[in-house]
């Protein structure tokens, strides 16, 4: 991660956290023109969730990177942090993963993602639920950077 004076973004951050911690929406969407630091902006809140294990899973994308600019990479790549952050999601997963047959990962990158990732969060839940550690669960904060670089260029 690059430099930067110590001090600075302290905003980006305090909002950040308190839209973890307060909000009802689901995405909070960083936006601004080329060049202006949001890749920057992006691994500091990072690194701030990590700290604070609020950190589900990451992915930066790179328009001129083929295994960064998959949305199919994009959504294993956040399964397996998934299964990082929750290894009680990793059971999950691991068994909706034996139910699938060879041909599943040239399936569309929507039905990837389904079963992959909101299945196993749905039966994540669930489990917790079932355990009696419902007042356990946090939100998945999940950090995805550079969106517009994925895929081709004709595919954006």
């Amino acid at each position: 991660m690059r430099q930067y004076e110590p001090g600075t973004r302290g905003w980006l951050n305090k909002r950040v956290i308190d839209w973890v911690q307060t909000s009802e929406k689901r995405v909070l969407w960083l936006q601004g023109k080329a060049g202006v630091g949001k890749s920057v902006m992006a691994a500091l809140v990072t690194q701030t969730l990590a700290d604070r294990r609020m950190l589900a899973a990451t992915f930066f994308c790179k328009s001129n990177n083929q295994s960064l600019n998959s949305a199919r990479n994009i959504v294993r790549t956040i399964a397996f942090h998934l299964c990082t952050w929750q290894p009680a999601f990793g059971r999950v997963l691991l068994k909706i993963k034996k139910e699938l047959d060879a041909d599943f990962f040239t399936s569309p990158v929507s039905m990837i993602f389904q079963r992959l990732v909101l299945q196993p969060l749905q039966g994540f839940s669930e489990f917790m639920r079932a355990q009696g550690m419902e007042n356990k669960l946090t939100r998945a904060v999940i950090v995805l950077d550079a969106l517009d670089e994925c895929g081709t260029l004709n595919k954006r």
